[in-house]
């Protein structure tokens, strides 16, 4: 089940989904919290909880770290993948699905 504190957390207008600019700020947030050297760039040691074959995918330019562009591109394709309606919000049962 999906994690409600977590939803509510990014549900922002409390309408019971997620929207894309609901979840953008939550990644942008996410993003923030995890840069720790505050240079913009997301490292592997930055990510410890993520597998580095997940990086590797995300490194468009193959540097060895995520930017922003890519690491918003990451997560938009799994908001994609868990919107299973199509209808560019994520309910509780379609983020619980994903997972």
């Amino acid at each position: 089940m999906a994690d409600q504190s977590d939803f509510a957390a990014t549900d922002l207008n409390d309408d019971g989904v997620v929207d894309r600019e609901e979840y953008h700020r939550r990644m942008m947030d996410t993003m923030l919290l995890a840069d720790h050297d505050k240079d913009g760039m997301l490292t592997p040691g930055e990510l410890p909880a993520t597998d580095p074959a997940t990086i590797a995918a995300a490194d468009a330019d193959g540097d060895g770290m995520l930017s922003d562009e890519e690491f918003m591109d990451a997560r938009f394709e799994d908001f994609e993948a868990a919107d299973q309606d199509g209808s560019g919000t994520l309910s509780p049962a379609e983020v619980d699905a994903w997972r």
